[in-house]
């Protein structure tokens, strides 16, 4: 979050191998849950399929899905080019202040989100970073469908949008032993 911003790409391989690292310096020993939200659950499904002999469970929450690259009624965000074109003007508003600004004057009490939280969130290095990832996203998903297809008999979790909750079976293919939830409804950010 408020740490230096990585020199590395932001691929998917490279914030595994990242997270793996962490964990070894920071002295965290196994037996891991992993857990990961949106583009995390792609680092937390190849984190376990890596070290699976180290993770006893897996939670991935409204993770991107592979399949969703084929998908053409329905197609991901990622594909859209306006979505990169959005980030690097977002990424000059935000180094202007304007992101933030924009935040905070509609921020209320009622807000699920600390005041910190907002700054981070609307700050430049984290629109550079997204715009990092999305550039990535769909080798990402590639390298995950090549890399990731299993993860054995790791207990898994998915959590997910409502609507995504028709593709159970499509999400449950990585594992052995997998449950699909509701989030109750459809908001990303769950």
């Amino acid at each position: 979050a408020w740490s230096d911003e990585a020199n590395s790409t932001r691929s998917i391989d490279n914030e595994e191998k990242e997270l793996y690292e962490l964990l070894q310096k920071a002295r965290i020993d196994p037996p891991y849950v992993i857990a990961g939200h949106s583009l995390g659950g792609y680092i937390a499904r190849l984190f376990a399929a890596r070290h699976d002999d180290q993770v006893d469970g897996l939670v991935l929450v409204d993770p991107p899905y592979e399949a969703d690259r084929e998908n053409d009624a329905n197609p991901p965000a990622y594909t859209d080019p306006l979505v990169n074109v959005n980030l690097y003007i977002t990424i000059i508003k935000s180094n202007l202040g304007l992101v933030r600004s924009d935040y905070l004057s509609n921020y209320s009490d009622s807000d699920s989100r600390t005041e910190e939280q907002v700054a981070l969130l609307s700050s430049s290095k984290n629109f550079r970073t997204m715009q990092s990832e999305y550039s990535e996203l769909s080798n990402s998903s590639l390298y995950i469908q090549n890399n990731a297809k299993s993860v054995g008999s790791i207990p898994t979790t998915y959590i997910v949008t409502s609507h995504r909750i028709a593709q159970s079976r499509e999400f449950c293919a990585i594992s052995k032993i997998c449950t699909v939830q509701s989030s109750g409804d459809n908001d990303h950010l769950i």
